[in-house]
Formats: C-alpha cells, structure tokens, sequence
C-alpha cells in the first residue's frame, strides 16, 4: 500500500496479466482497490479486477458510490489492454461527460475579502475569482478599508496581473495600520470553485502580504469558507473553495475519452461541445490534439476555436508561455485551417494577439558577450526575456532607453558592490528613469526570466552587461517595431 521505485514497474507486471492469471485473486483485488490510499495503485487494481472478472460490472457498480469511486475507475478504463474490456467503457464515459457539469458542490459566494490580521500594508496585484472556469472578479465590485499612495482598491478587479506598483496595477492601503482589508462584491450569489491573489513584486515588497487570510461570505455575510495564514507567494497563489472532485473526474473523463481509442469523429464532436459550454476547456483542447485531423469537424471549427480563444484571452500574459498554453493554440491553428478564408483571417488575428513571445539570451562563456547582439519585439507587446549565464563568472542584463547605453553603463561602473537598487540589484542605478528592466547579478549556471512589455515607441534601445569592465563589449539592441511581421530579423 505504498509507492516505492519499484511501483511502476510492478503495477505495468499486473496490468499484463491475462483473466485467467487474475481470475483466483479477484477477492483480494476487490478489497485492495477499496482500501489503498495509493492513487496509481488504487487505479492499477481497479484495472486488474476489471480484467479478472472480463466485465465492467462490479467495477461499474462501485464507481456509482462516490466520486472518489468514479475518479477511481474512469482513470482506470485506458490502462486495459483486452480491447473489448477498454472500448467497452466508451458510452459510460461519453454519458458521463454528456452531462452538463456539476457546480452544486461549489459554495454560492457573494463576497471574497483579503484581510491582514495584524498591523500592516495591505497590497496587491489582483485577486480573480473562478466560477466555472471563468474570472468573475471583473464584473463586481471592490472596496477596501481605505487607499494609500494612489493604489486604489478597482486595480484588484482590472484584469492587470502585473506586480509592479510603478505600472500603475497594485492597490496599496495606508501604511502600517491594524487589520486591512480588501474586499469583492460580485453582486449576487455565484458558485466559487477557486480564488487566485497576485502578490506585489517590486522594491522586494512580497512580503507584505505574508500570512493573509481569504474568506469567502454569501449573500447575508455568514462564513462559507477561510484559509488563514497563507504565506506571501513569489507571484501568485491560488485557493480553491472547494474539493474540486467533480473537475478531476471530467477531466479524466476527457483523457479516458481520448485514450479508449474508439470512433474519433464522436469523440471529436463531444469535445467540441465541451469546449463550447466553457467546461474543462484546456483539457478539451489539448485532448483534441490527439486525435487524427481527418476526424476534425469543419462545421464544428469556428465556434470551437472562437471558444478557445476567449478563453485564452482570460490567461494572464505571465503564463501565455508555458508548454500547455502553446499546445492549445497550436490546436486553435488546426481549427483556423478549417475555416474559409475570411474567417480564418479574422480569428488568427485573434490568435496573433493573445500570442506572448519568449526570448531567450545566453552569455557566451569567456568572451564577456551576449549570444545575441540584437532582438526585435513589438511595440506595446508583452514579451518574456529569459537570462541564462552558462559563463563562470557573474553577469546581469540591464535594458536601457534609445542612447543611454554608454552613460548608464559608466555611471553604474563606480557604484559599490554592496548598493543595491530597492529590489536587491547590485550595478543597477535605483529609480534611473533611463533604465526600463534589469535582471538580478546572475551568478555561473544560473537564470532569471523577466516578464517585460515593451514601449509603444518604435526605436533602437539597448541592453548591456554593467558589471564592471563588462559593458563596453557585452552590449546588444532591442529593437522595438510596431510591425514585428515585416522586420527583416523577425
């Protein structure tokens, strides 16, 4: 009953025994499936006794006891290797996901409200607030027990995740006062699966948020739901309100759906369906992408991929470049392809839109030089930079204004290694209006990823190591351009 290195390898032994091999063991499959607190093992012999038994009976019955007994058996349906067994389970999860979602377990919440217990300054980023997938936050209202430096308490519903007080994106409460608060009216009762608060990130100020405390109140202000004594999180945190069973076993289903391997046209047109009433959209998605493009349906195309891409409009530009977001928009492509040509137009300007490019500078080892000495990005675009120094020696990278390389590069060579800037960066000029980003000391090995928007002036900038005796070789260009497409060094 526990998981150990040898685990994989004796659950893929079991599952590769044949019904007669499994058949005198079935009593103790039956109680080992029920008891194991192991989720790989309790779906390993919910899989096995299915195949001792050559029916989904027993098994069928079970799952109808609990959704922990569903999640159970629908992750086990696709590790069946007799065919008959696994296709057998297909209309049991197609009836299973033909069902509109479940929400009555999600608690029906009015107001969230983000409180320090103690004496403190209350400031952050955003706090969004998911009732079926979507960020309800908003539509509602927000209120706070007052506002401190111009951080008023609307920039926690404005849809800006970024961190960054100088953007003008965090709200700030009076310093140092007993027990602020933030609080959201979403104007009426809605279920409430989860709630996810972005913390402030400049002038190493994180921590002001450390040991906050969430509630969540229906309508008339009873208490549904607390969690107190979160710590401060780098970025973000997110809090569900709930066990949110009922997502994880339509999610399986999904995958279970895909992994059955049968009629892939249905299975398809389900998954569409899905994405259209907006539930489990990136697990739809990314399941769609398993299945043979013959099977893709041209009248399902546009309103899908419509679907898909209002969802992605709602991801925060800081999480529009990791693997799973890229894979989904490679499948809104596949849709677009389906489409005439007006439309397909149209939506992959959509696409283009939502689109978060990541750049990636390397230091090139003993040669004081960036790998790359020029890098274009659209003007007013988010972009991702990531810095990577695979040298033996430290480096930064600083991102300077059009003409300002040589003077703030000198300029930081005289500071003392010990001044750091307010978000502990050394040679780095505090509150230099001529300095737009820079990254951290990098130290041999190490990396640091910044999430940058860039000017809406075109121009050439520049980017360059100010460590010193660094900068006069170990400098490049950032050209920024309204029309990235038709830039010769796209």
């Amino acid at each position: 009953d526990k998981e150990t290195p040898g685990t994989a390898a004796l659950c893929t032994l079991l599952l590769q025994q044949p019904t007669a091999s499994l058949k005198p063991t079935r009593d103790a499959l039956l109680a080992l499936s029920q008891t194991a607190s192991s989720d790989t093992l309790r779906q390993t012999l919910c899989a096995a006794l299915i195949t001792a038994e050559g029916s989904l009976t027993t098994a069928t019955e079970a799952a109808k006891k609990s959704p922990k007994a569903l999640l159970n058996f629908v992750n086990a349906l696709p590790l069946l290797t007799d065919s008959a067994l696994r296709t057998g389970g297909f209309s049991l999860v197609k009836n299973l996901l033909a069902a509109p979602a479940p929400a009555e377990r999600a608690p029906k919440v009015r107001y969230i409200r983000i409180a320090l217990p103690r004496i403190g300054t209350l400031s952050l980023a955003e706090v969004q607030v998911f009732s079926g997938g979507k960020n309800i936050a908003p539509t509602g209202k927000v209120t706070a027990i007052d506002a401190g430096a111009g951080g008023t308490p609307e920039r926690a519903i404005d849809g800006n995740t970024d961190g960054d007080f100088n953007h003008n994106s965090v709200t700030h409460s009076s310093m140092d006062i007993d027990s602020p608060w933030l609080e959201v009216d979403l104007g009426s009762e809605q279920p409430v699966e989860s709630v996810t608060v972005w913390n402030r990130t400049d002038y190493n100020l994180e921590a002001r948020l450390d040991g906050f405390e969430l509630t969540a109140l229906d309508a008339s202000r009873q208490v549904l739901f607390t969690k107190s004594g979160v710590p401060a999180p780098k970025l973000s945190v997110q809090i569900a309100l709930q066990d949110n069973i009922d997502g994880k076993v339509r999610c399986a289903a999904i995958k279970a759906l895909v992994g059955l391997g049968k009629d892939p046209v249905a299975v398809f047109n389900m998954l569409a369906i899905l994405i259209k009433r907006n539930d489990q959209i990136p697990t739809a998605a990314q399941a769609m992408a398993q299945i043979p493009t013959t099977a893709w349906s041209k009248d399902q195309a546009a309103a899908t991929a419509k679907s898909i891409l209002d969802w992605a409009s709602t991801v925060p530009t800081t999480r529009r470049t990791t693997a799973e977001f890229t894979a989904i928009l490679q499948v809104v492509r596949h849709l677009i392809s389906l489409l005439p040509a007006d439309q397909a137009a149209a939506a992959t300007q959509v696409l283009n839109s939502l689109i978060v490019r990541s750049y990636t500078i390397k230091t090139v080892p003993e040669q004081l030089r960036y790998d790359k000495a020029r890098l274009v990005v659209e003007a007013g675009k988010p972009y991702e930079l990531i810095f990577e120094n695979p040298d033996a020696m430290p480096h930064n990278l600083v991102i300077v204004m059009p003409g300002t390389l040589k003077e703030v590069a000198e300029a930081a060579q005289v500071q003392p290694p010990d001044k750091l800037d307010a978000r502990g960066r050394a040679y780095v000029l505090a509150g230099d209006p001529r300095i737009l980003e820079a990254t951290k000391l990098i130290g041999p090995g190490k990396s640091e990823t910044l999430q940058l928007t860039a000017p809406t002036t075109e121009g050439t900038y520049g980017y360059v190591c100010t460590f010193p005796g660094h900068w006069s070789i170990m400098k490049g260009e950032l050209i920024v351009t309204k029309d990235l497409a038709a830039h010769p060094e796209k």
